[in-house]
């Protein structure tokens, strides 16, 4: 193992659990009380969090929300004093390990319901006809605070002495606080029915009690429209008070178009606010533990890319509320219609701008103002802003059953948990419901399913027609194709309540889309399979796994979406056969069985293709696909870059969900075999919109040489390139019905002409016809740039000459310009496949990673397009500890591109920051280091930390050692005209030593002197016969 020098510079990428909180009131800011959300390394915190301020413990409250199959503490909230922040300066809090929680001392019932210093009142109104929810006597309805934080009545969300949080709602089958407006006459009018007392108020009440100060009060005003039984459109002005006095802080002046299953948000103080601050969450810690995959360090965006975000949400946000957007196509960044195509910020594992976040947070290029926007709006904003997408269902229903493991919906059944009144719809509940339905109407109530398991329209014409949805098309199975990830991120970062439940009813929609067994749309009801195109399974899982992740342990939410979960990883295992992953069941009835036969028709697939919307091209039988797959071509056909979604998606769910871990290694199998299988071109894995998975109707390409085969690679022009700046041209092809892949680059002669767009009629006369246009892809299209390519001449050519499809190297360029470019795609899907390995067909998806990282340019895009900018997750390999009597020698591999750190001391390590650490410099993959001075025979604890990896563990020095030789065996190279061989050595890097020389012709052993248990450095030099060095080795290092 080679061993490189120790430089002693500070680690480049320190790792530890901190946070560093800002004063943005530009006053000194103090006894600050703050509650952070903090997903942690399984393991790190074995049972609660206290919080060190600056290297000094602080009282702490910790609100454990879930912990790791082991006990170790997973996610909670964290409450902890800070004693002062100076003006615009700030502090360090980091994370360890205490053996109480601090939940008691919180607010009690009575001294909430009996406080005279906050309030907070609701007043909507509609054609003058005003309606009034308050707080406080709706927290006196319930009578209680329930420490259930799952129950129907008012709940507790935190608790202790720092921070008590109690969610007011009424989420009794009475729903005796509900209200609304009727069109009564045509004019609004109050509801007197309960058919049309649509509006649902919640309020969240944030009691912060420093030791100094205080207390203060934060009111979350909620109000939703989403009872299932009650869905009609309501429009209505309304103003929040909050305060003893009940004082005005938000007014609603206009009305507010309030679709059905929509809900809105939104966040003031109840008197006195503590100072403003602005907190760093430290990305590096959030990639640690897993919660977000592994961004590329080296990439920041810019002020410039930022600005362009936040200027296009204050363009679709005006002056309101962020729930309250303004946009007619936009919601602050959201795009409303979400079936539209193409590059979009929001089709990523998450949306750009809120990778742009993540990236921007710590980014000390920005000024804190620019990253302190970027959190109010570009995070909470969006967050905030997908309320009013209309997909929300909350259950209605007294009868069914949330999390049904029995074999009825109702409540009554014995195999009931959960009773789904007033939670977020559920399929087990509803199991033929569809959130969405192409013909019949919305919202679920359609001539498809069961009628009781419908949704119940208030009102279908008028101004409250349930069927309204401003532009938005947020549910569908084309929108659900491209569903953002628009909750997972603001509730990792702040714990808000609101986002907990808005991932629910987003995770909902993703398993409740389609209601039958068939192969096209269908999710097998209650199973919630997430069938359609390739990429709505990627974004449906990737939500339905969120939800499971985060909801609270012994949360019915928590059993129904890991189930769900689980579901869909069981039925793609049948659909690739596997009996040697997580859920193998031949059973027929089983969701594997029903994977492998139905949908998979049982047939072999050892490429690990997708068979999703599988469209028969010969016939030309899918219209979703009649312009691109024309008859005569092979027989299915999938999207590749759909495909390319799949692998961020179950990359970043293994990484959380050891189950996903068998089935997502043969989801990444098929582009790791495109890019290294012989018989194949990685360029098409890399650039092609579609290619051939089938070559009948029941079966599948065994190899991927007959993939390629398949594929037609060149045809001829039928009319002459008269011109050196001609912009189009056109060639034909036989009808062969195999399959065309004309993106990139073609060769006509001797020139190389860029494709940016291709056109296909026919057949006629047993004949294609294609009509390409030339141009940069991502540029001027059509436009010259794209003739005389790759260093050739643009030349004229003749009617008949041959066009051949170009595969030497990437030439898609737009992924520089526009989010989700192909080969940007491709970069990101590579970056989770780097650690599998197939050891069958010889691939490494290393090698597979070395490829694209080689082969794709534009990589400084990914500085403000952070959408996709992942890198292999930072892995200490092939660790080494080896004990001496005063030193331990660690042997290790880590990232080339990452320094490392290690620290050893006697005590067990508890303080996660590492900026004392002994530093490793970066520069290559193979690292060595000494730690010396230690005692003999004595236990010592252990830290290694590369980027974004770490690990810990325990070593024990040795007695003093004695004399020894240690045996070096060489071997001259071949063609080299070795005569001996020398070996510099000693018991430091410096060596200072050499050995008597040993004659190696071909090969010989050399003994070099060294000391039991003690580290002993090398270096081997060859010579030849005048005693010239023909090769000098690294410095190596052995314990003996």
């Amino acid at each position: 193992m080679r061993l490189f020098w120790l430089l002693l510079i500070p680690p480049l990428f320190a790792l530890d659990n901190s946070v560093v909180v800002w004063d943005r009131s530009g006053v000194t800011n103090s006894n600050r009380v703050v509650s952070i959300s903090r997903l942690f390394a399984e393991g790190e915190i074995a049972t609660c969090a206290e919080a060190f301020v600056t290297g000094s413990a602080v009282t702490s409250q910790t609100d454990v929300k879930s912990r790791w199959p082991g006990g170790s503490l997973k996610h909670a909230i964290v409450s902890f004093e800070i004693a002062s922040i100076t003006a615009n300066g700030s502090v360090t809090v980091d994370f360890r390990n205490t053996a109480t929680c601090n939940n008691a001392g919180y607010k009690t019932y009575a001294d909430l319901n009996a406080s005279a210093a906050w309030g907070a009142q609701l007043e909507t109104t509609a054609n003058a006809l005003t309606q009034t929810r308050n707080a406080e006597t709706m927290l006196t309805a319930c009578g209680s605070i329930s420490t259930d934080g799952f129950s129907s009545a008012c709940r507790y969300w935190l608790r202790g002495p720092l921070v008590t949080q109690v969610i007011i709602e009424d989420r009794s089958t009475a729903r005796a606080q509900a209200f609304g407006y009727e069109i009564v006459a045509s004019v609004w009018a109050v509801a007197t029915t309960d058919t049309f007392k649509s509006l649902h108020p919640i309020f969240v009440v944030t009691v912060s009690s420093p030791s100094t100060g205080g207390p203060f009060y934060h009111v979350e005003t909620i109000l939703e429209n989403t009872w299932m039984d009650r869905l009609q459109r309501q429009a209505y002005t309304f103003v929040i008070k909050t305060g003893n006095a009940l004082t005005t802080v938000y007014t609603r002046a206009t009305a507010w178009s309030h679709l059905a299953r929509a809900r809105w948000s939104i966040r003031k103080w109840s008197g006195t606010a503590p100072g403003a601050i602005f907190i760093d969450y430290n990305l590096n810690y959030l990639i640690h533990s897993k919660a977000v995959p592994q961004y590329d360090p080296t990439k920041t965006p810019s002020a410039t890319a930022a600005n362009a975000k936040l200027a296009e949400y204050d363009t679709n946000q005006s002056t309101e509320e962020p729930a309250l957007c303004a946009g007619a196509t936009m919601c602050d960044n959201i795009l409303r219609y979400m079936p539209n195509t193409g590059g979009r910020a929001d089709i990523a594992l998450f949306p750009g701008w809120y990778a742009l976040y993540l990236k921007s947070m710590g980014n000390a290029n920005m000024t804190l103002a620019k990253r302190e926007e970027i959190y109010n709006k570009l995070l909470l904003g969006n967050a905030y802003g997908a309320g009013a997408a209309p997909n929300h269902y909350r259950e209605s229903l007294t009868d069914r059953c949330y999390n049904d493991t029995g074999a009825t919906k109702y409540s009554a059944s014995a195999g009931c948990n959960k009773n789904a009144f007033g939670l977020v719809h559920s399929v087990d509940a509803r199991p033929t419901f569809r959130s969405w339905i192409a013909a019949g109407g919305c919202c679920g109530e359609s001539v498809a399913g069961l009628v009781e398991d419908r949704v119940t329209r208030a009102c279908v014409t008028g101004e409250c027609n349930a069927e309204t949805v401003d532009g938005w098309d947020s549910d569908s199975e084309n929108a659900r194709a491209h569903t953002p990830s628009f909750s997972y991120i603001p509730y990792l970062i702040t714990g808000d309540w609101y986002f907990l439940e808005e991932s629910y009813f987003w995770a909902a929609v993703s398993t409740s889309n389609g209601a039958d067994n068939e192969l096209d749309w269908g999710r097998h009801n209650d199973w919630g399979f997430a069938n359609g195109q390739v990429r709505t399974y990627a974004w449906s899982v990737r939500n339905i796994a969120h939800a499971a992740l985060m909801a609270p342990d012994d949360s019915p939410e928590k059993y129904h979406f890991t189930s769900k979960l689980n579901n869909n990883l069981a039925v793609y295992e049948g659909i690739f056969g596997m009996t040697d992953g997580s859920f193998y069941d031949p059973a027929t009835t089983s969701m594997w069985y029903w994977g492998r036969n139905t949908i998979a028709d049982g047939a072999t697939n050892p490429l690990r293709t997708i068979p999703f919307r599988s469209e028969d091209m010969r016939t030309g039988s899918s219209t979703w696909d009649s312009v691109d797959f024309a008859t005569g071509q092979a027989f299915t056909a999938d999207r590749h870059f759909q495909e390319l979604y799949t692998h961020p998606a179950l990359g970043h769910i293994e990484e959380l969900f050891p189950l996903a871990i068998p089935v997502a290694a043969q989801f990444h199998k098929a582009v790791v075999g495109q890019i290294l299988d012989a018989g194949f071109r990685p360029v098409i894995a890399v650039e092609a919109y579609s290619y051939p998975i089938r070559p009948t109707g029941t079966t599948y390409y065994q190899t991927w040489a007959a993939v390629f085969d398949d594929i037609v690679k060149s045809g001829t022009l039928n009319t002459a390139i008269s011109t050196t700046t001609a912009t189009s041209f056109t060639f034909t092809t036989p009808d062969t019905g195999k399959w065309y892949d004309w993106g990139g680059a073609v060769t006509i002669d001797t020139e190389v002409i860029h494709i940016c767009s291709l056109g296909i009629t026919g057949p006629a006369a047993g004949l294609y016809t294609h009509t390409a246009t030339v141009g940069i892809d991502g540029g001027a299209c059509p436009g010259v740039g794209g003739r005389g390519w790759q260093g050739t001449t643009a030349a004229t050519h003749a009617n008949g000459a041959t066009a051949t499809r170009q595969y030497s190297r990437i030439t898609k360029s737009g992924d520089q310009v526009f989010d989700g470019g192909y080969p940007g795609l491709a970069w990101a899907a590579l970056a989770f496949v780097s650690a599998k390995n197939y050891a069958t067909e010889g691939w490494r998806g290393s090698k597979a990673w070395d490829w694209i990282y080689s082969n794709k340019g534009y990589q400084s895009s990914f500085n403000d397009m952070p959408d996709w900018s992942f890198t292999p997750r930072h892995i200490i390999g092939s660790l080494q500890v080896l004990p001496g009597s005063t030193q331990v020698l660690f042997q290790f591999t880590a990232p080339a591109e990452v320094a490392c750190g290690v620290l050893v001391q006697a005590a067990a390590i508890v303080d996660s920051r590492d900026s004392g650490d002994t530093a490793v410099a970066a520069g290559s993959v193979a690292r060595s280091l000494v730690i010396g001075s230690l005692t003999t025979s004595t236990t010592y604890y252990y830290r290694v930390t590369c980027g974004t990896a770490r690990t810990l563990g325990s070593t024990a020095t040795l007695a003093t050692g004695t004399g020894t030789n240690v045996s070096v065996q060489l071997a001259a190279p071949a063609g080299m005209s070795v005569d001996d061989a020398i070996i510099d050595y000693g018991a430091t890097g410096a060596l200072g030593l050499t050995t008597t020389a040993v004659t190696c012709t071909s090969t010989c052993t050399v003994q070099v002197p060294g000391t039991t248990r003690q580290v002993l450095y090398y270096r081997v030099k060859l010579r030849d016969s005048a005693d010239v060095v023909l090769r000098t080795g690294a410095i190596l290092a052995v314990v003996p």
